[in-house]
This record gives structure tokens, sequence and C-alpha cells, in this order.
């Protein structure tokens, strides 16, 4: 925990600080749920993991977990191993809560105004068109904006969650969409020097290159070019490589 502090900062959102129902702990448990949240999509850590950052026993984290979900404040999801009762992985998401439109503005609190006030000076001659040109271009550059967005969609997935998803959809399993997901994290989501442009259909190839054959395994992309990650012996680009 010493070297993962170094640098590491939590912020509190105003619907968990402002909270009264949540203890100190418990909005403090929040901020790392938050932190680990905002580097992965969700949260994936163990109570063991927040009892050494918390300093209490993991007993504790979990009944704070628990009544953290009952306020509405959290979403668990639990995934179990394949054909099996026991719990693979949790992952956890904390909820947004909307802000209350009820409570009536303080005008007396100088706020920045969100608009240009200045009256219009109409000495100043404009186009009749001006006001079409501007929203065309908007409109344009709006447009423009939501391609951006979906073509980084397709480029990579937005965490680990999705490969997995995606990995059962076509029958693999989480283990090669793990490994797929890690290899192409590490090298920047590129097909050799070019950056992917589908990661789906770098999925594909991947789930029909990792799949059995002839009940010898073939051990995955991840495995052969990232060894160390799974600690492999001997020479991985050997064809008669084995992994304990």
């Amino acid at each position: 925990m010493k070297e993962e502090s170094a640098g590491y900062y939590a912020i509190i959102t105003s619907d968990i600080l402002f909270n009264d129902k949540l203890s100190d702990a418990e909005k403090i448990l929040c901020a790392h749920i938050s932190t680990l949240q905002k580097k992965h999509g969700h949260c994936y850590a163990s109570n063991t993991y927040f009892a050494k950052a918390t300093g209490v026993h993991k007993n504790t984290v979990s009944k704070r977990i628990n009544r953290i979900k009952s306020l509405g404040l959290l979403d668990v999801v639990l995934i179990y191993k394949p054909n099996s009762k026991d719990l693979d992985r949790r992952i956890m998401k904390l909820i947004t809560l909307p802000i209350n439109k009820d409570i009536p503005i303080n005008h007396s609190v100088d706020t920045p105004k969100p608009y240009d006030l200045t009256p219009i000076n109409r000495t100043v001659d404009r186009p009749i068109n001006h006001t079409v040109e501007v929203n065309s271009i908007n409109s344009n550059i709006d447009k423009v904006n939501i391609d951006k967005v979906n073509s980084i969609k397709e480029n990579k997935p937005s965490n680990l969650l999705e490969v997995e998803e995606y990995f059962i959809f076509k029958k693999s399993n989480k283990d090669e969409a793990e490994n797929f997901f890690e290899y192409y994290e590490n090298n920047g989501w590129k097909v050799g020097r070019v950056a992917m442009k589908k990661w789906k259909y770098a999925a594909n190839k991947w789930i029909k290159t990792a799949r059995p054959k002839f009940n010898n395994e073939k051990p995955s992309l991840a495995k052969k070019y990232f060894p160390e990650m799974f600690e492999v012996k001997g020479d991985p680009f050997e064809t008669n490589l084995k992994l304990e």
C-alpha cells in the first residue's frame, strides 16, 4: 500500500460528502471506491484491499459496503465462476444522486453569469443569414463530435467488463477476455503499428486463435508475449511451451 499511496488522492462528491446518513468512515470508503471507479470504469477491489487501505478488519468493510448499498448509493454485481457457486469477482459502482431541484436558489450568493448580458449593438450591420450560418456550423461541429465518440467506442472497449460480456456472448471465456484486454491495453490498442479501428474484429480473431484444437490447448497471445504476467517458465516462443 505504501507504493500505491504515492501520488494517490481521492475525491468525495457532494452527494456523498453532505449525506447525513453516512458515517465519516463510510464516506472515506466511498472515496476509495470512487477513485478506483474513475481509473477502471468499475471498482473490482476486494474487502481485504479496503481493509488494508483503511486500517480495519475486512468484516467491517463488508458491513460498510452493505450499508452504502442499502442507501441506494452503490451498485454491486457478483460474478461467479462457470458452473460453480464460488465467487469469481465483485464489481461495484457508485451511483450519483440527482441534485434536489426543490431547494431554492440563494440569490444573495454572487455566482458567475452563464451568459453574456451585454446589450446588442444594433448599429453594426450583419448579414441576413448570419444566424443560419452559425447554426449550420454548430450543427456540423456536433455531428463531427458524435462521429468521433462513436469511432472511439469502436476503436477500443470502455473497460474489461465490456470485453468479458462480448467474449461470453461469443461462447469464449473470461480468462481469454482478460488476456485479450491486457495484451491490447499494453500495446495501446494497435494492430502492428496502426491504431485499431474495430476492437470486436480483433476479438473475433483472438477467440478463433485461442480456442483449443485437438485437446491440445494453444497458449493465448497475451501469455506468449507477456509470459512474466502469467509466471511462464522457459522460452515463450517455443512451440512446446508449458504453462503452470
